[in-house]
Order: structure tokens, then sequence, then C-alpha cells
């Protein structure tokens, strides 16, 4: 990331789009000893199979992370949906698109 941002503005105000996706970096690498706790613990049977992230009340439960650490991973979690989004349609909307597109041609 650092390489491909050299000498570029970045914003620290993570509503602006590229200052978003430093934020949301910095969250999810805080969150990943978190995620990888979870993965060994469910890997050692301690907990059920699935992604980290669907498993941290029970983590919690299991002693396997602290209540700190849950919360590292929820806004983490949180800030990696959120920066994944995309415009957003309704089905009438995008037909709407699509026809215009359609007729245009």
């Amino acid at each position: 990331r650092d390489r491909h941002t050299a000498g570029i503005y970045t914003p620290a105000d993570p509503e602006e789009a590229l200052g978003r996706l430093d934020h949301t970096l910095r969250l999810v690498a805080e969150g990943d000893q978190v995620a990888r706790a979870i993965g060994k613990a469910s890997g050692a049977k301690k907990l059920p199979k699935g992604r980290p992230e669907t498993l941290i009340q029970a983590a919690l439960d299991a002693g396997v992370i602290t209540a700190d650490q849950a919360e590292t991973l929820k806004r983490a979690e949180t800030a990696r949906e959120d920066a994944i989004q995309v415009d957003s349609f309704t089905q009438e909307e995008y037909m709407q698109g699509v026809e215009r597109t359609t007729l245009a041609r």
C-alpha cells in the first residue's frame, strides 16, 4: 500500500475514500492476530469451524480472546464491510439502467 500511495496525499479522514481504505487496513492489521487466535482455537477444536468474525462471541465465551480483542475484531470487520461497499441500487433502478444501455446500442 505504501508503495502505491507514495507521494500522494492520504487523508486521515475515514469519510474520504482513500482515508477509509487506510483506516480499514490499520484496523484489519490490528484484528489479524485476534483472528489468527480464533482460527487456531478452531483448529484445535476449542471452537467450531467458521470464519473468525462469526466466532467472536464463542471465542469470548471460551476465554480464547479478551473483551478488548473482541472489540478490535468487531471494529475491523465493520470497517472492512464498509470499505468494500459499492453503490447499491434497487432491482428496479438497476433494470432502468440496463434498459437505457440496451436501447442506446
